[in-house]
């Protein structure tokens, strides 16, 4: 970690923990300088952590007093990791096929490439089991590869593609380090392997840029099964659903007509009248209609203006 310019950093003490090699990321050493394991015959030593300072003009730290209301305990684990060589992981030595580790399926591992490393693994796919290799890493450092091979490691069986982040030159990236950053550079590179009649041994090899290091994360998982929404239908599916909708359409017309038609069939007729109704009916019906306009009549003879002669001759 590089110290920000201005600030000071100083060694501080801790009873109980063996001493610390320089540069060499927080393993103990022994008097042959090389990195050795805490053991308890060297538990009555110190180690030492480095103690930031900063200086008096430096930007006093902000929160949001909304968020920061609740006091609750947590714990934080640092593990400390190594340069490369002595940093790799526990998986090494994986640089051959025939040294390679098995993964098991819906696992997830933290793993390191070191310089010119190389690492093999060795998964289990059951007889007809779709599954997906995928690694996420920073891509700041170079992209990493990947391929799939049988189980002698001889013949390829499928190649990695890789979806990362456009990013400007490498000294530009490096110098805004943080969390945020990191996360605004991950890359993912995977793979698909389809599932055969019968279970097989698959291998595979994962390398990185010449003289590069990185983590990635390796996870091999079976796909999630397609979405029915996602999916498209087949042309015959289709067909054959139209027609079965088209048919259950006409059935409902059809039903709705003969009951239309029944009802029409039982309505009760009105009964037949005599010839006097008749008779009756119409001169009824002349009475009830009168030719004249009865209310212009009305209005004519009420107006002052009746007898009036017009002022134009129209």
């Amino acid at each position: 970690m590089r110290t920000p310019p201005g600030i000071q950093a100083r060694p501080r003490p801790i009873a109980g923990q063996p001493p610390l090699i320089p540069g060499a990321g927080g393993l103990p050493t022994n008097p042959s300088g090389r990195a050795q394991p805490s053991t308890a015959a060297n538990a009555g030593n110190a180690i030492q952590l480095p103690v930031v300072v900063l200086p008096p003009d430096y930007p006093k730290a902000t929160w949001d007093k909304r968020v920061a209301r609740l006091d609750l305990p947590y714990q934080l684990r640092l593990r400390v990791l190594p340069p490369c060589p002595e940093g790799n992981d526990e998986q090494e030595p994986n640089d051959v096929a025939t040294k390679a580790k098995k993964l098991k399926v819906g696992t997830e591992t933290l793993l390191r490439i070191c310089k010119g490393d190389t690492d093999w693994f060795e998964l289990e796919q059951k007889q007809a089991q779709d599954l997906q290799v995928m690694a996420r890493y920073d891509f700041a450092h170079g992209q990493l590869e990947m391929e799939a091979f049988d189980e002698q490691g001889s013949t390829s069986l499928a190649k990695a593609q890789t979806r990362a982040p456009r990013l400007p030159g490498t000294n530009k990236i490096l110098d805004n380090d943080t969390p945020a950053a990191r996360l605004g550079r991950t890359a993912i590179t995977g793979l698909g392997l389809k599932g055969d009649k019968d279970k097989k041994v698959v291998k595979l090899r994962i390398s990185g840029p010449k003289n590069a290091e990185n983590f990635y994360i390796l996870r091999v998982q079976e796909p999630p099964p397609p979405s029915s929404k996602n999916q498209k239908p087949k042309p015959q599916n289709k067909d054959n659903k139209d027609k079965k909708k088209n048919k259950k359409k006409n059935k409902q017309k059809d039903d709705k007509d003969k009951k239309k038609n029944k009802q029409k069939k039982n309505k009760p007729k009105p009964p037949k009248r005599s010839k006097d109704q008749q008779r009756q009916r119409r001169a009824m019906k002349r009475n009830d209609v009168n030719p004249k306009n009865l209310e212009a009549q009305e209005a004519l003879r009420r107006s002052p203006f009746r007898n009036t002669r017009p002022a134009k001759d129209w």
